[in-house]
């Protein structure tokens, strides 16, 4: 398996695997349902015109993981995650977020943030596990950051 960037012919692929990874982990993640699709074809075209998103690919080259990571934000990096359903349990997540810490300190980052919705709890402890720590709230989401990115 590889990481790199995304393509705009990917934008329908992505779109689904987000979508798709978005609610099924609703039973594992979330107390209640969330209420809309996570992600739609304008977003993740601009996302991918950014550069800001990149996909991890399996060894038929299919897309199985997505992470979003955003250079603009002002002091620190910031990342959403997502992957296939059949391919969880296989440390996907902690794969493309190392990826992630790594461009993070390409970019001469100090901190790396993640906006995690109120309703994950149990996501926000996935992250404390790896070394993130709640930081603030924004809107109706924690915001749990990895500050010593060396």
């Amino acid at each position: 398996m590889y990481i790199r960037e995304a393509s705009l012919t990917e934008v329908h692929q992505v779109v689904r695997l987000v979508n798709d990874s978005y609610w099924s982990r609703q039973k594992a993640f979330f107390e209640e349902s969330p209420e809309s699709l996570r992600t739609d074809e304008i977003e993740v075209q601009s996302l991918i015109a950014k550069r800001n998103l990149f996909v991890l690919i399996n060894e038929v080259e299919e897309i199985v993981g997505t992470i979003l990571y955003d250079r603009e934000a002002i002091s620190f990096g910031l990342f959403t995650i997502s992957a296939d359903e059949k391919y969880r349990g296989r440390n996907l997540g902690e794969k493309l977020i190392t990826f992630i810490e790594n461009k993070a300190r390409e970019d001469r980052q100090t901190k790396i943030a993640i906006e995690v919705l109120n309703i994950a709890p149990k996501l926000i402890s996935y992250y404390n596990k790896l070394g993130y720590e709640p930081t603030g709230v924004v809107h109706d989401s924690r915001v749990v950051s990895k500050a010593a990115l060396k």
